[in-house]
């Protein structure tokens, strides 16, 4: 029976199979999927004497891991999940993988929600909804009372929406997404990572806001989107991880990589009521362009926020009263 010394030769064998398509760290990502065909983590098995045996069947696992690697399969797909904001989210094809820069925009935008001092759950709402309260298809609808309520537009796994509800207890959530095979991943990691005290959080299958037809505009209101935001003609020059495996739904914003930003602005204007917040995470360069456009439609950008790497990511927007 082959031992783990020999999973250790074949993963310094992949390791530069992977540095051979640009990776950016091929032993990790080696030794991920050695583990993944382990059925351990990564430190256990780092940990395993080499002498211990493990079954033929692993070696084989983990060889199809590689090659289907070398052929730009992305790694989180192989491996069936991502971490985000210390939750552990199951992704696979025709779910956007969820990326670090995101994480910034859970962190800027939590920030400013304790600003305009929604941070703490409101003593008028005692927030006691037990976790059955999950909605497998269609979401509660936001009314105007106590209970603050957070739209995640795009929600793709769920990783905002369920990000910002861990922090938020007694909060009110409703992920929104075209994608069917994108909201059964949300599904499955709401029920996974149901930490949100007292939250109630539903998914509806719909183009942008339509799915939200309250008579009023909704106060205590934050609406967050990563919306698709890639010009339709760079989509074919992304990494082929991405172009050939992520949904493009998720990534082509159209001809100048603003079509939907724009629309879902138009929207968020007629369902937040003045003091809601809008959050976008948007591409490179994009940000002055929509600050612009928030201005023209009655927001205030309280920050144009800044990625990892010091860029310009996103802009955070409160609705104010109509003039």
């Amino acid at each position: 029976m082959p031992a783990i010394g020999e999973l250790r030769r074949r993963i310094g064998d992949a390791a530069r199979a992977l540095a051979s398509i640009g990776s950016d760290n091929p032993r990790m990502e080696a030794e991920h999927l050695a583990a993944h065909a382990l059925d351990r983590t990564r430190t256990q098995l780092l940990s395993l004497p080499d002498h211990d045996p493990i079954p033929a069947a692993t070696l084989e696992r983990f060889d199809a891991l590689v090659r289907r690697r070398q052929a730009r399969e992305p790694l989180q797909y192989l491996l069936g999940s991502v971490p985000f904001c210390d939750l552990d989210l199951q992704v696979g094809p025709g779910v956007l993988i969820p990326r670090p820069e995101t994480e910034v925009l859970v962190q800027r935008l939590l920030y400013w929600i304790r600003r305009v001092g929604w941070w703490e759950r409101d003593p008028a709402d005692p927030g006691t909804a037990p976790s059955s309260s999950l909605v497998p298809a269609a979401p509660p609808v936001p009314t105007g009372t106590a209970r603050p309520w957070l739209v995640d537009v795009g929600t793709g796994s769920g990783a905002i929406l369920l990000a910002l509800l861990a922090e938020l207890p007694g909060w009110g959530g409703i992920g929104v997404d075209r994608s069917e095979a994108a909201l059964a991943y949300a599904r499955t990691n709401a029920l996974v990572n149901d930490r949100a005290d007292g939250a109630v959080v539903g998914f509806a299958c719909a183009d942008l806001l339509t799915a939200l037809a309250p008579p009023a505009p909704v106060e205590r209101m934050v609406i967050v989107s990563n919306p698709p935001y890639i010009p339709t003609g760079d989509v074919p020059g992304l990494a082929p991880e991405v172009c050939r495996h992520e949904p493009s739904l998720a990534l082509d914003g159209g001809p100048d990589g603003l079509q939907i930003v724009a629309e879902l602005l138009r929207q968020a204007r007629r369902v937040l009521a003045p003091g809601g917040l809008l959050a976008l995470e948007l591409g490179l360069g994009q940000a002055v362009v929509v600050e612009t456009w928030l201005a023209a439609a009655g927001f205030e950008t309280l920050e144009r926020y800044r990625d990892l790497t010091g860029r310009e990511r996103g802009v955070i927007a409160r609705r104010e009263r109509d003039s």
